[in-house]
């Protein structure tokens, strides 16, 4: 039991890292560009103030987000350091040579099969429902940012990699020395989609957590998991490069899996085709 509450307290203690500077970083910027504001306005709260405030804030959204990141990686190194010294921080991230590294090609065909999936489920659902006004809403946040290079970088590279550091290195790593693998893949998965909020975000980053905790499972290292999640986020730019409809993402989506499963029965006959006995007189031998 001593066990089950030190790795089950590690995890979320590193959970509340990720979200606690992520708080402290934007609450920080949001009372500062408030401050610059009183100072402009001769100190004064008036509405201008508030909406200036509010614009500043959206304006640097993405320079914030990686700088939240940077700040999250060196607490989290902190806290491993202080825990174990300075060996093995990398592996207790999951940050390991992957298992079968001929395949690493299948995540990032996988990634963006999702994100095309997933974009296709969002298509059927009618525009002018509450929910997924709220999504719009969040999502179109998301790129409100002053500076595009900053807001690629930060999705497309920052976000991949330190969250599943977070998720799948520290958090699923350390609830699967605990628990049973179904559980803990369960587990993280759950706390992966509360952590993105909206109910939709929430719904399909569960399903894409799944996805993520297998492939960590199969190759016992993150980065498979890093380059699946890289090309779902970078998914959300091609739309905009292709000008792609609900039936060019279908296709797109259908496409990738076909190929996922053609290459992967490929490298399954030719893995077992190594591992039959050959005769005394195999001329290749």
């Amino acid at each position: 039991m001593k066990k089950f509450w030190k790795h089950t307290g590690l995890a979320l203690l590193y959970l509340a890292v990720f979200l606690l500077v992520q708080m402290w970083a934007g609450g920080l910027f949001t009372y500062g560009s408030l401050f610059s504001s009183l100072l402009a306005s001769g100190g004064r709260l008036t509405p201008n103030v508030y909406e200036n405030v509010y614009a500043h804030f959206w304006d640097m959204m993405d320079v914030v987000m990686v700088l939240c990141y940077i700040a999250t990686f060196g607490m989290l190194c902190g806290l491993l350091i202080a825990q174990q010294g300075t060996r093995g921080i990398l592996p207790a991230m999951g940050l390991r040579k992957p298992r079968s590294p001929e395949m690493l090609w299948a995540p990032m065909l996988l990634g963006l099969a999702a994100y095309f999936a997933v974009s296709a489920g969002l298509s059927l659902i009618p525009p002018e429902t509450p929910l997924m006004q709220e999504y719009i809403e969040a999502s179109s946040s998301l790129t409100a940012g002053r500076y595009p290079f900053v807001e690629i970088l930060a999705t497309v590279l920052g976000a991949p990699i330190l969250e599943e550091i977070v998720f799948r290195g520290l958090i699923y790593g350390n609830f699967k020395k605990v628990m049973p693998t179904w559980v803990a893949l369960l587990a993280q998965a759950v706390l992966f989609g509360l952590v993105h909020g909206q109910l939709l975000w929430a719904g399909f980053t569960f399903l894409l957590a799944l996805a993520l905790g297998l492939m960590d499972d199969y190759f016992g290292s993150i980065w498979p998991c890093v380059l699946l999640h890289l090309c779902f986020n970078a998914g959300n730019y091609l739309p905009l490069l292709f000008e792609l409809d609900l039936t060019g993402m279908v296709v797109l989506c259908l496409a990738a899996l076909l190929v996922v499963a053609i290459v992967f029965l490929v490298l399954v006959l030719y893995r077992r085709q190594g591992e039959r006995p050959r005769p005394a007189n195999y001329p290749f031998s």
